[in-house]
């Protein structure tokens, strides 16, 4: 032998980007804000860039009790955020707590789908529907 060491060769296996990632990054779409209210069990993300966030009004509303690590944190204390990632996320450091861009797309997605759904079921949709066909 020549003294010298077979070196293997790591592979990282970089899993491919889901259909949200490729929305978020094709479409530039990052968080540019939060607005929180504790009365009123709100949290409003403030989107900035591309079709979706226009087409969502610039922001997708929550009720904060839909975040475990949120509802019972007073209104000091959700107001105590800083955007992560280029406002791909938000981080409460006092709660240690993250939510991300994703996330809250993947959660609007699934509203907009059920509301759609119950739609579909009402009778004005059926009513509508059978007008135009």
């Amino acid at each position: 032998m020549n003294g010298m060491k077979n070196k293997e060769k790591k592979t990282v296996n970089i899993p491919p980007k889901s259909p949200i990632d490729e929305l978020i990054h094709s479409r530039k779409i990052f968080i540019k804000g939060v607005m929180v209210s504790k009365p009123d069990n709100t949290i409003v993300v403030l989107l900035g860039g591309g079709v979706l966030s226009r087409a969502l009004g610039g922001e997708i509303s929550f009720k904060l009790s839909e975040f475990s690590g949120l509802k019972s944190a007073n209104e000091e204390e959700l107001n105590n955020w800083e955007l992560v990632g280029g406002g791909m996320g938000i981080h409460w450091e006092n709660l240690d707590e993250d939510l991300s861009l994703k996330g809250f797309i993947i959660s609007a997605l699934k509203k907009i789908k059920l509301e759609m759904s119950k739609a579909q079921n009402s009778k004005e949709y059926k009513t509508l529907t059978a007008a135009v066909v």
